[in-house]
């Protein structure tokens, strides 16, 4: 009967409510078709490509957008969805209400990742009670005990771990729980029992001989890109886990680093499946009301563009007309870059608002949106479009940001220099020197924020607060 309780596992932790044993205890006439569905090899592989895509999901889909918000990567102009509550200055205090409009915030996350962590567990029940997962291919029956198996301890670990990085508290959930039992714990216990999770998916994978992960739509890994995987995902969970400065020193950065090492050597990206998953924070975030004038939606926050260039705007609101003026920068990112749509620069200057009043909270937002993943407002449906999941220079900027937090500044100072990075190879930027330590962090985040923007997963956006 376990397999059968997971089913209600999902139910429980997305009502956070607690049922006693004995209420599960009655006669349940369709138990027998559930267990025979849950040992047909066929649905239980079903159920983990549908907890893969659950993960995918909990990390990118419009939550991302309200987390842009609050670290300031973009901004909103209007109420809808409470936008704008995300956006205001001063801060709001969070209405944690399930009437709010906002309450996709909290929830398209939780709901998502716990599922996940559902489907996972039914996988891994499954193979401890000796059931084979086969999987038929034209004339030939295989075998996908250990592709599955790794699987699952990967997506329920970095469901884990990306809990623990977005919620203060959350659930623990294990083959053998009691589910009439379930209990709080902390976002540290969340994130140490997801990095356990992806460390035994990194031993099944070495057991294996060989290894397919091929559960996530449009993506197709072999054994070293697989453990790879779990490299970068455990060192970005890892790095977001630290909220004060006393939990900064107890991280183990060093560990950290050896993880971002043995991780991705190409960037990580997805294409989208019409209809089934794509970037869904990325595509609000690039939307453009008009393609004629290049009104964005989401206008990017002026954060960045100071980040850019700290002499251009003093303060967040100029009422003369100079605040209209565009970036003055020799970044060519800014100008020259070729992007994915075909253009040139990494943001639009918009000549017209669309519909968007441009003296409603003027001071929130700037000229701009973003150009580098824009495409045509096609993101959704085009079969085409590399969402961006995991970039190679997330994991330099990880690195540096280690060495940081020990005091060192020159990994930072190696990773603005480098010749093949994006700010020299795409700026054409000339080498820097790095001083002092408030230095070093203004460079990272400048980084973080403008190379990467948007392309970090949720968490990426919402971890800024380190």
């Amino acid at each position: 009967m376990k397999i059968v309780k997971l089913f209600f596992a999902l139910l429980m932790i997305l009502s956070i409510g607690m049922v006693s044993c004995d209420s599960l205890e009655v006669e349940n006439l369709n138990a027998p078709d559930r267990e025979r569905a849950l040992a047909n090899p066929s649905d239980l592989l079903q159920i983990l490509k549908g907890g893969t895509v659950d993960l995918f999901w909990g990390t990118t889909d419009l939550h991302a957008v309200w987390a842009g918000l609050l670290s300031d990567q973009t901004t909103a102009t209007n109420k809808y969805l409470a936008f704008w509550d995300f956006a205001e200055e001063p801060r709001m205090a969070f209405n944690n209400s399930v009437t709010y409009d906002a309450s996709g915030f909290s929830r398209y996350c939780w709901n998502a990742l716990n599922s996940t962590v559902v489907s996972a567990n039914s996988i891994i029940q499954a193979i401890a009670d000796g059931i084979v997962l086969e999987e038929v291919s034209g004339n030939d029956t295989i075998d996908r005990t250990s592709d599955a198996e790794a699987a699952a301890y990967f997506i329920k670990g970095a469901a884990q771990g990306f809990l623990g990085a977005w919620y203060d508290k959350g659930y623990v959930v294990d083959i053998d729980s009691d589910l009439g039992a379930l209990e709080f714990v902390d976002y540290k216990a969340l994130i140490a029992a997801g990095l356990a999770n992806i460390q035994t998916a990194i031993d099944k994978a070495n057991a294996a001989s060989s290894l397919t992960f091929d559960f996530m739509l449009k993506v197709d890994m072999d054994k070293a890109r697989f453990i790879q995987m779990c490299n970068s995902y455990r060192a970005k969970i890892a790095i977001s886990e630290a909220r004060t400065k006393d939990e900064t020193i107890q991280t183990a950065y060093a560990t950290i680093k050896t993880w971002v090492d043995a991780g991705f050597d190409t960037d990580f990206t997805i294409n989208t499946s019409p209809n089934d998953w794509w970037h869904n924070g990325l595509d609000w975030y690039c939307y453009r009301l008009s393609s004629a004038d290049g009104a964005g939606y989401l206008p990017t926050d002026h954060k960045i563009m100071h980040l850019i260039n700290p002499n251009h705007y003093e303060k967040y609101y100029h009422p003369d007309t100079g605040f209209y003026a565009p970036l003055v920068t020799n970044d060519m990112r800014f100008h020259t870059t070729t992007v994915f749509n075909g253009t040139q620069g990494y943001y639009f200057y918009v000549q017209n608002f669309g519909y968007l009043n441009p003296n409603r909270n003027r001071y929130l937002f700037t000229v701009y949106t973003n150009n580098k993943w824009y495409n045509n407002n096609q993101i959704y449906v085009d079969p085409d479009y590399p969402n961006p999941i995991f970039l190679t220079y997330e994991g330099d900027l990880i690195k540096a940001e280690c060495d940081l937090k020990g005091g060192n500044t020159a990994t930072t100072l190696a990773v603005m220099n480098d010749p093949t990075g994006p700010r020299k190879a795409l700026g054409m930027l000339p080498d820097v020197t790095i001083a002092n330590e408030a230095e070093a962090i203004n460079y990272l985040h400048l980084e973080y924020s403008f190379e990467l923007d948007y392309a970090t997963m949720a968490v990426g956006q919402w971890a800024f607060m380190r």
